[in-house]
């Protein structure tokens, strides 16, 4: 009885170990990688350096989770959101790293995002990076940027048309950024809806530009 209790238990403690690391996980960089967490829904990126630039959404490697990714964590040390890393994924919030230079095409495109602040340190911001996240409320452009691609902030409006959830946005680059497209910027910039708020001894220029 003993004996076979004990290969139960033996048994149990296997399996225990063998649930414990089952999360899915892998490289998403040279000096990257990825850990996902069913029971919390959590994506984790530890490491440094730039992400992989995919060429789609398919490519990523937790592409298959990416309805039940609800918490992203980002670390200190990445400087590259690849292309399409978060495409639809369902978290609400995300605190990018002030290491990071840029935002890769299409990275958090359709988000459930209800606000984003661009750190400083980021000089570009690619195509398509957080078009259709509809649920944006606050954008906030940190002092860095340069560059904006086209549509980065297209499509924010939701039923019934043309209502949207989008606030406010606050730019503070005093060189206005130069865009891909007009919509990308423009549209964010309607005076009637949404107010763009910059640094005083920059509206004259952000007029210019408009």
């Amino acid at each position: 009885m003993r004996k076979k209790l004990f290969t139960f238990l033996l048994a149990l403690a296997a399996s225990v170990g063998m649930s414990l690391a089952q999360n899915p996980s892998g490289s998403c960089g040279t000096n990257l990688s990825w850990e996902f967490n069913p029971a919390t829904g959590t994506l984790t990126i530890t490491g440094s350096g730039a992400m992989t630039d995919w060429a789609s959404a398919n490519s990523r490697p937790w592409h298959s989770y990416q309805s039940n990714i609800t918490s992203l964590s980002l670390p200190e040390g990445l400087t590259f959101i690849g292309r399409s890393a978060f495409q639809e994924c369902q978290m609400t919030s995300v605190e990018l790293p002030n290491s990071l230079e840029e935002i890769g095409r299409a990275a958090f495109c359709a988000c459930g995002l209800t606000s984003v602040t661009i750190p400083d340190n980021v000089q570009t911001i690619g195509q398509s990076a957080f078009a259709s996240c509809q649920n944006l409320s606050t954008i906030t452009i940190g002092s860095g940027v340069t560059s904006i691609g086209y549509f980065a902030f297209s499509n924010l409006m939701i039923e019934p048309w043309p209502s949207r959830k989008l606030e406010s946005v606050t730019c503070y680059a005093t060189t206005p950024p130069t865009c891909g497209y007009d919509e990308s910027f423009s549209e964010l910039w309607d005076k009637e809806q949404v107010p763009l708020y910059v640094p005083a001894e920059s509206v004259d220029a952000y007029k210019a530009n408009r």
